[in-house]
């Protein structure tokens, strides 16, 4: 392991993964919901699955792969290992929805400016770099002012990732930012005003197709 790989354990914030775990669990019987209005429709068919069902278990499995892979991170947040070494190549975006929706509980509101968002590259531990940044987002708009969106976007530029916010930069999220950065060996976190950046080394993510 070199210093630009991250490190395997990603047990970061418990606090994070306890608030997200509500909304996960809603998505969670929704999809078990739909599961069951096709068990319905199976059942009055005589044991047939209708031809129209099938598009309703295609949303399911592919809902069901995402969450098993949002139930693992917020696992890990919370200590316990659930992933091992399965890596999502697209698990940073459904994680960062997962923290909009969060923060929208909250009355508060985030804007991901980037489009796609990146994806996790292969080298080191995936979840913990999705975690992190999405850890880094978290803090700042819960530190945002009352009202204001705070908005995020990726760049790639001379080899490195730039996570950058407008809002949401004070002493206390660099604090926090820096704690969590001094785990990652080789993640950096500054601060310009209210704006702040999160540096990652550039095999951490991969810009995702157009």
């Amino acid at each position: 392991m070199t210093s630009m790989e991250p490190r395997t354990a990603f047990r970061v914030d418990e606090e994070l993964a306890a608030a997200l775990l509500p909304v996960l669990l809603h998505r969670i019987n929704n999809t078990t919901q739909l599961l069951l209005g096709v068990r319905a429709m199976v059942d009055s068919g005589g044991g047939a699955v209708p031809a129209r069902s099938a598009s309703d278990l295609g949303v399911a499995a592919q809902e069901a792969h995402e969450l098993g892979w949002l139930l693992g991170l917020l696992s890990g947040g919370l200590g316990a290992d659930l992933l091992l070494a399965r890596h999502e190549s697209a698990g940073l975006a459904p994680l960062l929805r997962l923290v909009r929706e969060g923060l929208r509980r909250q009355s508060r509101v985030l804007e991901l400016r980037t489009e796609p968002l990146p994806l996790v590259g292969a080298s080191g531990s995936g979840a913990l770099v999705c975690w992190t940044i999405a850890l880094a987002v978290w803090n700042a708009a819960q530190r945002a002012a009352p009202g204001r969106a705070l908005a995020v976007e990726f760049e790639h530029n001379g080899g490195r990732w730039f996570v950058r916010g407008d809002c949401g930069g004070d002493e206390g999220w660099l604090a926090l930012a820096s704690e969590v950065c001094a785990r990652l060996g080789g993640a950096e976190c500054s601060r310009d005003g209210e704006a702040w950046n999160l540096v990652l080394p550039g095999s951490w993510l991969e810009p995702a197709a157009r």
